[in-house]
């Protein structure tokens, strides 16, 4: 963790993560925002960003991308999957 509480990944985990093909983005819960702790160079590539404007953009409005339909059900999920322990998987439309 860091001074503001955020996950920090290793060197190797972070290389390893960011280089799937796939599109993945980690993030966490901290001072009651969201922020974008990584994402793989297969969500750059699926968004067409590079990984420093993306991970702006999440943290700036982090359903900007989302499908209008799915922003009230990813945010009501994540928000309760955020403050509570466990791991989740979440699928919504982009």
């Amino acid at each position: 963790m860091d001074q503001d509480g955020r996950y920090q990944f290793s060197a190797e985990q972070r290389h390893t993560l960011e280089a799937l093909p796939v599109a993945l983005a980690a993030y966490q819960f901290v001072n009651n925002k969201v922020v974008t702790l990584l994402v793989s160079d297969g969500l750059c590539l699926f968004c067409g960003r590079s990984r420093a404007e993306l991970t702006c953009a999440l943290d700036d409005n982090m359903f900007g991308s989302v499908h209008p339909d799915d922003v009230e059900m990813l945010a009501n999920l994540g928000y309760t999957f955020a403050t509570k322990e466990g791991p989740y998987d979440v699928v919504y439309r982009t």
